[in-house]
C-alpha cells in the first residue's frame, strides 16, 4: 500500500488528507500501518473477529517451527 508523499494532500499524501479532514482514527491506523504493516494487518483481523488471538498464536508457532 502506497501511503503517498508527505505534503502532497491533493494527490498522494493520504495521511495528510486524513488529518486535513479530521479523520483522527484513520490517521492513527495509517501511521501504524506505515511503521509496521504486518502487525497492523494482523491487529485489524483480530479486531474484526477474522482471526482470534489463540488461532494467531497457533499459526505463528506452526510457521516458525
Amino acid at each position: 500500500m502506497d501511503l503517498g508523499k508527505p505534503g502532497d494532500i491533493h494527490r498522494t499524501d493520504v495521511i495528510g488528507a486524513a488529518k486535513k479532514y479530521g479523520h483522527a482514527e484513520v490517521v492513527t491506523l495509517l501511521e501504524r500501518f506505515g511503521e509496521n504493516p504486518q502487525e497492523t494487518i494482523h491487529a485489524m483481523r483480530v479486531d474484526l473477529g477474522l482471526l482470534d488471538a489463540l488461532a494467531a498464536e497457533m499459526f505463528a508457532l506452526v510457521v516458525f517451527v
